[in-house]
């Protein structure tokens, strides 16, 4: 059985982390769940011997989100769980990533994704489409149940199901688009994988773009974490399942949305141009 440990950043809703770990702790393949404490003021700790705490706040400023990345030394495992604190992974989502990962641990995967481009197009919404498919597919079903009871059942009926589901099957899975950025909000990635990018983050070569994402606050750090992935290994998979959200005020993606959506556009420009 290949054990996962997991990392996450605890620093303004430490309310989600009494959540987040008796979910994350029914997988018994989650040896160790690592929180990182950004802010003395939210400091919680909670006592059990797969926690680790760590106490970041005094370094927050100096790495901020990219804490989830340099943290990775105190994983026991070769296989990480990513986590923000707002979210985490239903069984089929956790199953269809370790899966993934045990056929190529040198991969990057997660259920929410970027193209990361001039016009940086976002698919990141499958897990509605899923719960939307899920739920058609029952009421198509049911009506074909109904019908055969009530002895109206017909081929036509039968043939317009069908028909409806492949329609339905080709606008929300056919997708030709290949994602380049997996958002690390929740990822599974191999821990030397982690240690190789963050060697090469570190770096002079990647001073500029590293101090944009710090002058931010941190905004960033999945757009450059995956753009070192992709020149050192190739472009990430996307993993199809359904996440668990927790509460999201406060985020990045929930404060003045507008501008946060256009620095990320504007960081993503500088990525794809960078050192072609």
């Amino acid at each position: 059985m290949t054990r996962v440990s997991v990392i996450i950043l605890n620093y303004k809703r430490p309310h989600n982390i009494y959540k987040l770990v008796p979910e994350l702790l029914k997988f018994e393949e989650i040896d160790d769940i690592i929180i990182s404490h950004g802010d003395i003021d939210n400091v919680i700790k909670i006592n059990h011997p797969k926690v680790v705490n760590i106490y970041d706040w005094d370094i927050n400023d100096k790495y901020y989100t990219f804490l989830k990345f340099k943290n990775y030394v105190f994983a026991k495992n070769k296989c990480v769980l990513l986590l923000d604190d707002d979210i985490y992974p239903s069984r089929e989502l956790f199953y269809n990533m370790l899966n993934n990962y045990n056929k190529n641990k040198l991969g990057l995967y997660g259920p929410s994704y970027r193209v990361c481009g001039n016009t940086y197009e976002t698919f990141n919404n499958y897990n509605d489409r899923y719960r939307y498919i899920k739920y058609v597919i029952f009421i198509v079903v049911l009506i074909n149940i109904m019908c055969i009871c009530n002895k109206y059942h017909s081929k036509i009926i039968v043939c317009l199901s069908i028909i409806f589901m492949i329609i339905l099957y080709i606008s929300c899975f056919n997708k030709k688009v290949i994602p380049n950025t997996i958002l690390t909000n929740i990822c599974m990635v191999n821990k030397e994988v982690i240690n190789n990018i963050w060697n090469h983050i570190s770096t002079p070569k990647y001073k500029h773009l590293y101090n944009i994402v710090i002058n931010n606050k941190g905004n960033g750090e999945d757009l450059l974490f995956n753009h070192v992935y992709r020149k050192l290994y190739s472009n990430p998979t996307y993993v199809f399942g359904e996440v668990n959200k927790l509460d999201t005020s406060d985020g990045f993606s929930t404060v003045n949305n507008k501008d946060h959506i256009n620095y990320r556009k504007n960081f993503c420009k500088i990525l794809i141009n960078y050192n072609k």
